[in-house]
């Protein structure tokens, strides 16, 4: 079990929402989490330390966020260039999609979202066949996987029915106890 630990930096105003991803994210011994509430912030963290992943929170992509990761990707000097970036936002239009495939946001989630969806997710764009994945469009080659969606699909059910549903009437294939039967 030789990994290596790695930092997942979450940008966030709220402070109640990030400390909730920060506890589930932090359960794993994986990951370092840090919490910054500026720009400024990660950007000073980032020139001193790795960061392997931005969690960046907002309502909704505006300039000031693209602008924002937009000068992070082309530092010079950052301790790893190669750092992902998810944003979560409650809404996203289509222009704003191409958008954030150029600046180089690599994957949006829109919410309200599950903190163990995002905790999967983060398990996924961190793995160490990671390489294989497709990661943005002008930093890296797009390789074509055909099963990714498949495997990431039943990757979020199987933790999704492990986690976070709760069977309140049973499945529908099953009978109804003959005491319910009277």
């Amino acid at each position: 079990m030789n990994q290596s630990i790695k930092t997942i930096a979450i940008l966030s105003q709220s402070i109640a929402y990030s400390s909730i991803l920060h506890m589930v994210l932090a359960s794993n011994i994986q990951f370092r989490v840090r919490i910054f509430n500026d720009e400024q912030a990660v950007i000073d963290y980032n020139n001193i330390s790795p960061i392997d992943l931005l969690i960046y929170d907002c309502d909704q992509i505006d300039s000031k966020i693209i602008t924002f990761i937009h000068n992070l990707r082309h530092m010079e000097n950052v301790a790893n260039p190669k750092f992902q970036i998810i944003t979560l936002c409650k809404t996203i239009s289509k222009g704003i999609r191409s958008i954030c495939k150029t600046v180089g946001i690599d994957e949006v989630i829109i919410k309200p979202m599950s903190p163990t969806y995002l905790e999967t997710r983060v398990l996924v764009r961190l793995t160490d066949n990671s390489t294989k994945l497709y990661r943005g469009i002008d930093r890296r080659k797009k390789e074509q996987i055909s099963n990714r969606k498949t495997n990431l699909a039943k990757n979020h059910d199987e933790n999704h029915n492990a986690n976070n549903v709760i069977p309140l009437f049973g499945s529908k294939n099953t009978p109804p106890p003959p005491s319910q039967l009277n």
